[in-house]
């Protein structure tokens, strides 16, 4: 009895830090936080694990001491009374928490949910325990229940504390699943491979980013587009899940060219070094294909990138309102800008 009454304890403690957990990690992204708060349930269930085993410890300890000064069970008729309704109402509970994590595939909810699992069958336990005392009088039957208790929420626990380290470190997600992704990412003639296939779970959404390597004469609105379909049908394994696709070619770019002749670090350091962190070029989504777009960009970023101490990052678009002339004609001003330096 004095298990179950601890563990029913432990149970509120839990559920009252899971419920706010969720609550934070539910809110959508914000300016600090831009891949949003799901970690929030990761931390929240790594914090009651350190509880729970501390209490199974109290609960173990307690176990062993009643070994040795054993104790009459009493008011037996409220202990079974009490036992069945909460066997009746954990029912009703775990199967409303089991439709929850279909829905939102929380880590604190699925944690509350395999504990609550393991109750029902403890408080069956409590039961046979109770029957057994009132049929052979046998006062150390709810010492073995209670030690076996305490090891029961400490294996629990570890399981917990599992699944919270890997969503904390970014553990991938199952071979499985990383099968499925590159299935569907591959399934397309047009596509040649797919590369650095990166997976990561918070809270109840998953990132799944890679680079996807096309014909070389594709152009960008085409690429676009297949990438757009891939993003669609992974979506429909992933509802939840945020994708990053980076088109490559699948011709090396090893022998690019670098037509622009390098700045001096005085004048990069003073002058451009805030403005090149991240930049845009406009290009025409169809008279461009993926190997020329990346022949400018590598152009000029093998240019800047040595002068600058810091790591360039250059994005890359399409705007149709700029049109590929413009596209020339700023690569040629800056390129020209380089050469008067």
């Amino acid at each position: 009895m004095l298990s179950s009454l601890a563990d029913s304890v432990l149970d509120f403690l839990a559920s009252m830090i899971n419920m706010i957990a969720v609550h934070h990690a539910m809110k959508p992204p914000d300016d600090e936080h831009r891949f949003g708060h799901g970690k929030i349930e990761a931390l929240a269930a790594l914090f009651q694990s350190i509880v729970i085993i501390i209490s199974a410890g109290f609960v173990l300890k307690e176990a062993i001491t009643r070994m040795f000064v054993p104790q009459p069970l009493q008011n037996i008729s409220v202990g079974v009374t009490a036992t069945v309704v909460a066997i009746i109402l954990t029912l009703f509970l775990v199967a409303y928490q089991r439709y929850v994590i279909s829905k939102t595939k929380s880590l604190a909810i699925l944690a509350d949910s395999t504990h609550y699992k393991g109750d029902i069958l403890l408080n069956i336990g409590v039961l046979l325990s109770i029957g057994l005392y009132k049929l052979f009088q046998w006062t150390f039957i709810d010492v073995i229940f209670g030690a076996g208790l305490a090891l029961y929420i400490m294996f629990m626990t570890y399981k917990i504390i599992r699944s919270a380290f890997n969503v904390l470190l970014d553990s991938e997600l199952s071979d499985q699943d990383r099968d499925s992704i590159l299935s569907i990412v591959t399934k397309n003639p047009k596509v040649k491979a797919c590369h650095h296939l990166r997976t990561r779970t918070s809270g109840h959404e998953e990132f799944i980013q890679g680079h996807i390597v096309f014909e070389a004469n594709l152009n960008i609105e085409d690429a676009q587009k297949i990438v757009n379909v891939i993003e669609k049908d992974l979506s429909a394994l992933y509802p939840k899940a945020e994708f990053l696709f980076k088109a490559e070619t699948s011709k090396t770019l090893k022998d690019c060219r670098h037509a622009l002749t390098p700045l001096k670090k005085r004048i990069v350091f003073y002058t451009l070094k805030r403005l090149l962190h991240q930049w845009h070029l406009g290009f025409n989504p169809i008279l461009l294909t993926i190997y020329l777009v990346h022949w400018l960009i590598n152009t000029v970023d093998n240019a800047v990138r040595p002068l600058i101490p810091e790591h360039i990052t250059i994005a890359y678009g399409y705007f149709p309102g700029y049109g590929l002339l413009t596209t020339v004609i700023v690569v040629t001003i800056f390129g020209a800008f380089v050469r008067g330096f």
